[in-house]
């Protein structure tokens, strides 16, 4: 292949000024209308697991009291429920129903065990009102 057949070819495929600026009106105009790409995320990312949110010193707390995996569970709930209250602007103490402990494997006896001595410790407030669930108020400061 000669010098001069490789500048034809160059002629042939080269664009004059018109069809340069129309192909480049045509790609600004698809930019705009289509909008900025954004990449497609899997659905299951946007779900979100529920989560625990308190100090280390609140959870040391009360791991220096209580004994066993369920009470510490108990006194995690505790103060999981009190920031969630706390988050959406609610005052006044925590209702800790056996439901709601229910849902995480746990029991009355362990409920009533880890309350005695969180309350015997001062890190809690309890308010009994006859047979209604317990109220209690967090005192541990964060």
């Amino acid at each position: 292949m000669t010098e001069d057949a490789g500048t034809d070819l160059l002629e042939l495929v080269r664009l004059n000024s018109v069809e340069q600026s129309t192909i480049a009106a045509r790609t600004a105009m698809g930019a705009k209308m289509e909008g900025p790409k954004r990449p497609r995320r899997k659905s299951e990312t946007r779900e979100t697991e529920p989560f625990a949110h308190f100090t280390i010193r609140e959870f040391l707390a009360g791991l220096s009291v209580l004994d066993g995996a369920l009470e510490l569970a108990a006194w995690v709930y505790i103060l999981r429920e009190w920031r969630l209250r706390l988050g959406a602007g609610q005052d006044g103490p925590l209702r800790l129903t056996n439901g709601g402990l229910a849902a995480w494997g746990i029991s009355r006896a362990v409920k009533g065990r880890a309350v005695r001595k969180l309350a015997a410790a001062g890190l809690i407030r309890v308010e009994r009102v006859g047979k209604c669930s317990l109220r209690l108020s967090v005192l541990v400061e964060a």
